[in-house]
C-alpha cells in the first residue's frame, strides 16, 4: 500500500481518510504478506527507493513518516537491522523518530537510542490496547 500511496502522491494525488471499510483481503498462511517481518524489510527497500529518486518536500515527509511506521512495526518484531535501516532513513529525510505524544517519551528521547524508545513505545501502546 505504502508504495501505491507514494505513486499516487507523486502524481499530484490528494487523500481523503474515510472511516467506512472499503475493502477486504484474504491471506494465505504461506502469502508474502503473512511474513511481517519481510513485509516490513521489502517496505522499506522501497521507500528507500522512491527516496534516491530525490523527492520534493512534501513526498519525502510521506516516504520518512512510513519509514517510522516500518520502524515501530520491526521494533515490535525485535528486528533490530531493520529497524536501525528505517530509522536510518527516516532520518535521512529530516525526521526525527520516534515522534510521541507521551511527555514521559519525549523526555527520555536525548537519552536514549531511536531503537530502544521505538521498543518502549510498542510496548506502551500494546499495553494500552489490552
Amino acid at each position: 500500500d505504502a508504495d501505491v500511496h507514494i505513486r499516487l502522491a507523486r502524481s499530484g494525488a490528494r487523500f481523503k481518510h474515510l472511516p467506512e471499510v472499503h475493502t477486504y483481503s484474504l491471506r494465505r498462511s504461506q502469502s508474502f504478506s503473512h511474513d511481517y517481518r519481510r513485509s516490513w524489510n521489502c517496505r522499506i527497500t522501497a521507500l528507500e527507493h522512491y527516496a534516491l529518486e530525490q523527492p520534493i518536500q512534501e513526498i519525502a515527509f510521506i516516504i520518512a513518516t512510513e519509514a517510522e511506521k516500518a520502524a515501530g512495526a520491526l521494533a515490535s518484531l525485535g528486528d533490530r537491522p531493520g529497524t536501525e535501516r528505517a530509522i536510518a532513513l527516516c532520518r535521512e529525510l529530516g525526521g526525527n523518530p520516534p515522534t510521541s505524544r507521551s511527555l514521559l517519551l519525549r523526555a527520555l528521547k536525548p537519552f536514549f537510542p531511536a531503537y530502544t524508545m521505538l521498543r518502549w513505545q510498542q510496548w506502551a501502546r500494546s499495553r494500552s490496547a489490552s
